[in-house]
């Protein structure tokens, strides 16, 4: 039996960040996976169905950015979430980009976070505006 669960994609360089995300977005009924570089995530884009990422801008030595750029470029409808601790803003909400991704500050709000994967999800998950009983959308 396959889960069905949405598989959200936490790309981030601290890995104690990355199992506390596990722990609570798998909490909240998420699967997720999570790799702490640009080519871990860009493998699991590749060989995986994501529903969204959750990415941190400064990875290691590494531009999370370019992570975000090569989803965009493949044309996938891919909500993300752009984790920064540089200025974003000190509510701890994320802030709307446009085309279905926002940008959160360090350290934000996991309920948030949360609420936001959530509403992404079914959004990308409804074709059209019809609604759907499947879980996640991205278009592969």
């Amino acid at each position: 039996m396959s889960d069905t669960r949405p598989h959200v994609l936490v790309v981030d360089d601290e890995v104690d960040f990355c199992e506390l995300m596990t722990l609570r977005l798998e909490h909240h009924g998420f699967r997720v996976t999570s790799r702490h570089t640009l080519q871990g995530g860009f493998d699991v884009v590749e060989r995986e169905r994501v529903d969204a990422l959750v990415l941190d801008v400064r990875l290691e030595n590494e531009d999370g950015l370019q992570l975000f750029s090569d989803v965009k470029r493949r044309g996938l409808e891919l909500p993300t979430v752009i984790l920064t601790a540089e200025g974003a803003g000190t509510s701890g909400a994320p802030t709307e980009l446009g085309g279905g991704d926002a940008l959160m500050p360090k350290p934000f709000d996991t309920q948030e976070l949360v609420r936001w994967l959530t509403r992404a999800v079914q959004r990308s998950s409804q074709p059209s505006g019809a609604a759907s009983g499947s879980a996640g959308g991205s278009s592969r």
